[in-house]
């Protein structure tokens, strides 16, 4: 897209982005405030996260900056000026924020203009205006506001009053520069064209939100705040055990991205311990320390706003004293970080290209008239001998530019592993995490690094401003083997699934810090972890994703639903909780593809390899059992979130990624045909959906079974008595209830596999003759107001239908006459 377009090319962005139409208010809310006059949102701040309404039915959870990201380049035209897209973006933010109309459905927003326009596309001047105004919103009386906004005025923007009848105090009729001559749009709040010139003109965006929305507050951001540090004790020897520590406040709540010790001029990361980060979490780091004296201080960021540091603090005293008494190596899992931002950090590695600028905070930064530079670290020694190692970055790459990490590790200094390229992150709970590389699985005590940045464009110089390496030990624990034989022991079931508990997970019933969600699944999306192919103990490599996932990345769990190692063992991955009949719990593999998807990690790298056929049977037991379990048929297509997609699918045809590997993905259409043979050799599953359990009903019934995709025939009896067979899908039969008798009636159902597999379900039904009667139109005109006359939803996706009344004196009702059912 052209940074400068001209107005030609302006007007087609405009025309293919931008859905200019913002939702009216909701009629019964206005309604109500034309009644009981202006009440205030009741929401006094951002949310962190926005449950979306997704085109499939299917409700999303999506950080509300990745969803403000996927609305603002859709309601302003990415070409505009920057305060004017800030303005636009912390508009959307509030109204999100204070959207209440869909919340019958579970959800704040959809992706329509009945709240605001959402699409999962990009744009670099819209994203940054979304992310300079994170957290940020409009207020009036200490409560956000409900921001409106529309396309261009006639000079004047319109009141609340005038246009919906009711007073709201921030919403009144302003001046505007907007250049056009008509309205377009209901006029009220915020003009976009008028935004855009008070941009052009120089206007910030407080500036901007402050003329259209009369009285308001628009609070700069808020800043994070360091308290409360020092380190105990002050003084000891070179065995003594010394702890320094920090409270961290964030006014949005957000976690840093770095947490840093400058201890000596070089960095530590320290580990969050308890708190709420709106309130104040400590944070903790403890080493023991050389004889002498020592210097300290701490460095935050939140990847918003400004790092936020302590001057330098004299440390302990230190003197000489007896070596650390050896400890007994812990049970479990034992993680570390290795951290590199300053400069005594960076300063005894090889520089290739690459300038180190700076001093405390020092980055490596690519040499004038380089299109690429390295860095290979000096040797770098972990705490303990570790089997994986992860990794998090903080760097400046525009446009055009690339940074490349590579790893390699040693037991003894001397012998040392091939350089291995790190890979992007694989699993995603919330937004693209591009700063986050997947696990390198490497053994041994010492570790270096290599960084190579490139840049297309001559002139451009990206930056590493710091790196993080987690080492991870998760040797300790059950083996794959032993951890199948606990599970084979138990009831037997078909496949056998490895519990949490069998696999040494350390919260084998809980995942405290992730809170649950189900939904129903409705497709399966197979990734590859990208790790070796042939470990020696595959459960302590699902034991280190773990600790990836649920600690070092924060999330509270591992993300994907189940894994599957090379000899085909089933792992269970995230808690499943407690769900509803029929739902299972979201992961956290697929960004807003998670919600209605069973993630499924196949164990190893699968870019050239070959899938061990071992691992190809597990996956295709796990596919089938769960399928047939939530009717997922394994050769259909579906609309799921906003397109179609296959039900057994791979992580790239969802997001841009390579995930699950060429090979993995090359064997996908068999996959499906082996995971449909297979089904016919299981238990199906059957459910009578029409007519419901109880159901008082006359006339020709439709008795709908829903049924497992192996199914090839449906028996029907009622009350005992064989009806007939169905073998053709969909299933069902044509009840005629008017030749029975008043009273209850059986219905029972009995699906059948090729293989001769089968399974029942019954209800009860109410046969009642009074229902008989014919059904009479009627009209009955202007003696009652409503908003909402009815409501039809349909299937898959929902259908709704809505008719609209606005006066007792041209209202109508169009009906079927009382206690007919519906039809």
């Amino acid at each position: 897209m052209p940074e400068h377009p001209t107005p030609a090319q302006a007007a087609i962005i405009e025309a293919r982005l931008v859905v200019p139409d913002q939702a009216l208010p909701d009629p019964k809310a206005l309604r109500l405030a034309r009644e009981k006059g202006f009440a205030p949102s009741g929401v006094t701040q951002v949310p962190a996260t926005v449950r979306v309404l997704m085109p499939d039915g299917t409700v999303a959870r999506l950080e509300m900056d990745e969803y403000l990201k996927g609305v603002v380049p859709h309601e302003m035209a990415p070409h505009f000026p920057i305060e004017a897209l800030k303005a636009q973006a912390i508009a959307a933010r509030s109204y999100a924020a204070t959207e209440t109309r869909l919340r019958h459905l579970g959800a704040d927003v959809d992706t329509t203009t009945r709240t605001q326009v959402w699409r999962p596309t990009h744009y670099d001047t819209t994203d940054q205006a979304v992310e300079e105004t994170h957290g940020l919103a409009p207020l009036h009386d200490d409560n956000l506001i409900r921001a409106f906004f529309f396309a261009h005025c006639d000079g004047r923007t319109r009141s609340n009053q005038e246009v919906w009848g009711a007073d709201v105090p921030y919403l009144q009729s302003v001046d505007c520069p907007d250049p056009y001559a008509d309205l377009h749009g209901h006029g009220v709040g915020l003009c976009q064209r008028g935004a855009q010139t008070f941009a052009e003109w120089g206007a910030t965006y407080p500036e901007i939100l402050t003329h259209y929305y009369t009285g308001v507050e628009v609070p700069p951001p808020g800043v994070p705040t360091l308290s409360d540090g020092g380190v105990t004790p002050m003084e000891g020897h070179t065995a003594t055990s010394f702890t320094f520590q920090v409270t961290y406040r964030d006014p949005d709540g957000d976690p840093p991205t770095v947490a840093d010790l400058y201890l000596d001029g070089r960095a530590h990361a320290m580990h969050r311990v308890e708190g709420d980060h709106r309130t104040g979490v400590r944070y903790v780091y403890t080493t023991t320390l050389s004889a002498g004296e020592h210097t300290y201080s701490f460095h935050f960021g939140d990847g918003h706003n400004p790092v936020v540091r302590t001057p330098p603090l004299d440390g302990p005293t230190v003197a000489a004293g007896p070596s650390p008494t050896p400890t007994a190596i812990p049970p479990g899992i034992r993680a570390g970080a290795l951290r590199q931002t300053t400069r005594l950090d960076f300063a005894d590695g090889h520089f290739e290209g690459l300038d180190l600028v700076g001093e405390e905070d020092a980055q490596l930064l690519l040499a004038e008239g380089r299109a690429t530079g390295a860095y290979t670290s000096t040797v770098l020694q972990a705490d303990f001998p570790f089997m994986a190692i992860g990794s998090c970055w903080q760097a400046d790459l525009p446009p055009g530019t690339r940074l490349h990490l590579e790893l390699r590790a040693s037991e003894d200094e001397t012998a040392w592993s091939d350089w291995v390229e790190v890979p992007p992150a694989d699993a995603q709970r919330w937004r693209q995490e591009d700063d986050w590389g997947d696990l390198v699985f490497l053994s041994g005590r010492y570790l270096q690094y290599r960084v190579t940045l490139s840049a297309e464009t001559p002139g451009v110089r990206p930056s590493l401003d710091g790196l993080t390496l987690f080492t991870i030990d998760a040797r300790p624990g059950p083996t794959a083997a032993q951890a199948r034989h606990r599970a084979s022991l138990r009831a037997m079931q078909e496949p056998v699934i490895l519990s949490r508990a069998d696999w040494g997970c350390p919260e084998p019933d809980s995942s405290v810090d992730w809170p649950p969600e189900y939904r129903e699944p409705r497709v399966f999306i197979v990734h590859h972890t990208v790790t070796p192919n042939d470990p020696v103990d595959p459960a302590a490599m699902v034991r280190a994703i773990y600790y990836y996932h649920a600690v070092t990345r924060g999330w509270g769990d591992i993300g994907y639903n189940f894994l599957v190692d090379q000899w085909g063992n089933i792992y269970q991955g995230r808690y499943p909780g407690d769900p509803p009949e029929g739902q299972i719990i979201v992961g956290g593999h697929a960004l807003r593809y998670n919600y209605g998807s069973i993630g499924v990690a196949l164990l190893g790298t699968y870019q050239e390899a070959d899938v061990p056929e071992g691992a190809q049977v597990g996956l295709v037991e796990l596919l089938a059992w769960k399928g047939n379990q939530h009717f997922i048929h394994p050769l259909e297509e579906v609309f799921f979130i906003d397109d179609v997609f296959p039900t057994i699918m791979g992580h790239r045809d969802v997001l841009p990624t390579t995930c699950p590997g060429d090979r993995t993905y090359e064997l996908l259409p068999q996959i499906r045909d082996r995971v449909l043979a297979r089904m016919a050799e299981l238990p199906p599953h059957v459910e009578i959906v029409a007519p419901e359990e109880g159901a008082a009903l006359w006339g020709t019934v439709a008795i709908l079974p829903r049924v497992s995709p192996a199914v090839t025939s449906v028996d029907f009896y009622a009350d005992g008595e064989f009806l007939g067979t169905d073998e053709a899908a969909p299933f069902r039969w044509d009840w005629d209830a008017a030749q029975e008798s008043d009273g209850e009636h059986a219905i029972r159902v009995v699906a059948r596999t090729a293989a001769g597999m089968t399974a029942e379900d019954a209800i009860t039904v109410t046969v009642d003759s009074a229902l008989a009667q014919p059904c009479s139109e009627r009209v009955v005109n202007g003696d009652f107001e409503a908003d909402v006359g009815w409501e039809r939803v349909g299937g898959q996706p929902g259908v709704y239908s809505t008719l609209q009344y606005r006066s007792p004196t041209r209202s109508m009702f169009l009906g079927l006459a009382e206690g007919m059912p519906d039809v």
